[in-house]
C-alpha cells in the first residue's frame, strides 16, 4: 500500500542566535560584537532539555566547542519567559533573532560572532496527498522556493 499521507517539508525562515540582555548589563554596553566567550561564567537561562531540545543541545554544543562554561540558573521553553527573566535580572539569554522585533521594555540585544550561522530553522510542514486550494495558494504564492532570513527585520533592533 503506498503512503499517501507522507508528510512534506519546506524551510521558509532561518535566523540568528543573538544574546538577550537588561539595559543595565555590563556586556549591553560593549561597543563591538560578543563573542560566547563573554558568556563563560554568565549567568545564563537555558532552554528545556526536553520541551526545547534542539536550542538546549544546540547551545550546549556551542559553548562546549568555545570553551565557555556559562552557569544556567533556569531553564525555560518559551522564548517569551526568557525575555521576562532577562528583563526581571536573572540572567542573560540566547534568542532567535526575530525575538528583537518584540522591542521589549528593558532589553538589549547583541549579536554574537563565531555562532553557527543561522542555527534557527522554520519549516512549513503538510500532509503530501493535500489538495487544500489554500494550501496551493500559499505554495505558489507566498512560500516560493526562496529561503527567508530574519537579518532584514532585525538589522536596527541588534547591536
Amino acid at each position: 500500500m503506498p503512503d499517501t499521507h507522507r508528510l512534506v517539508s519546506r524551510p521558509i525562515l532561518h535566523e540568528q542566535l543573538i544574546a538577550a540582555l537588561p539595559e543595565a548589563h555590563p556586556m549591553a554596553s560593549l561597543g563591538r560584537q560578543l563573542t560566547l566567550n563573554d558568556l563563560d561564567g554568565q549567568d545564563v537561562i537555558m532552554y528545556s532539555p526536553v520541551q526545547a531540545r534542539y536550542f538546549n543541545e544546540l547551545l550546549i554544543s556551542t559553548f562546549t566547542i568555545a570553551g565557555a562554561t556559562p552557569r544556567y540558573v533556569q531553564t525555560v521553553t518559551q522564548v517569551h519567559t526568557m525575555l521576562v527573566l532577562v528583563r526581571s535580572g536573572i540572567g542573560i539569554a540566547l534568542v532567535p533573532a526575530s525575538a528583537a522585533t518584540l522591542h521589549p521594555e528593558g532589553l538589549v540585544f547583541r549579536s554574537i560572532g563565531a555562532f553557527r550561522e543561522r542555527p534557527v530553522e522554520l519549516d512549513a510542514v503538510w500532509r503530501g496527498d493535500s489538495t487544500n486550494p489554500a494550501l496551493m495558494r500559499l505554495l505558489r504564492d507566498v512560500l516560493p522556493q526562496r529561503e527567508w532570513t530574519t537579518d532584514d527585520l532585525v538589522e536596527d533592533a541588534v547591536g
